[in-house]
Parts: structure tokens; sequence; C-alpha cells
């Protein structure tokens, strides 16, 4: 498996063609300094990136309190393995879900039809409802 590369330098890890299409994420914060985390994810999510995720949905790294954003905008592919961390996650902090691509939309809607756990939004904008009630 690939080893995760500084996500600020912006490379990515090989992907399963050995292009450089693999994973990255970038951790940020709301730009009003509230509590709310923004975890920016890049490339694509499957069993050989699952660690790295697993990695950077830690609550040490992350802080275990507050809303967690998950933005997706440049995700191309995910699969259940992966979709099921980001439920796993969610039962511990409330996760909202925003920048879905319709494909992967349709795997987060397979795994978790209801929407219950991974509150989804379209953006990021900032004047969007972040509550995650």
């Amino acid at each position: 498996m690939p080893a995760m590369t500084d996500p600020t330098d912006g490379a990515a890890t090989p992907g399963r063609d050995g292009n450089d299409v693999g994973s990255r994420h970038q951790l940020g914060g709301c730009p009003d300094g509230g509590s709310v985390r923004v975890l920016h994810l890049a490339g694509e999510y499957d069993i050989a990136t699952a660690d790295e995720l697993q990695a950077a949905l830690d609550p040490d790294q992350l802080g275990a309190h507050g809303l967690l954003v998950v933005d997706l905008t440049q995700v191309t592919f995910i699969d259940a393995c992966c979709t099921g961390l980001l439920l796993g996650a969610a039962s511990k902090r409330p996760i909202r879900v925003v920048g879905a691509s319709r494909i992967v939309e349709r795997v987060l809607d397979v795994v978790e039809p209801d929407h219950q756990q991974l509150r989804r939004g379209h953006t990021l904008g900032w004047q969007t409802d972040l509550n995650p009630d």
C-alpha cells in the first residue's frame, strides 16, 4: 500500500493504475474560527486507501468534538469500505458531507439511504447552515 504524502505539498499517492490519481486529504477549519473542522478529500477512496482515510478521520488528529464537514468536491471515486469508515466516524461525532459528485452520491445512498448519520449538503459555502441538527 502506498504511503500517504504530505497533503500540503499537493502530491497524491499512486492510484490503482499507477497514475498519480490516488487519495489525499487536507484538514482545515471554519473561516470564522468556530468549532467546525473541515476535512478536504481528493482522489480515489477504496480498499487500497482505506488506512489513509481512517488515519485522516482519527479524532486525535481532528479534535474529538464539534461538527466535521467532509468536503468530497475533489473525490472521483469512493467504495463501500470507505463509506463505512465515514459512517463509523459519524457514530462518534456529527458529520456533514458536502460536494459529492453524482457517482459518489450514489455510493453514499446505497450504503446509507436514509441520510441519518452522514448529513448531506451540496456546497461548502459558509452561508450554508452547518448545524448538525
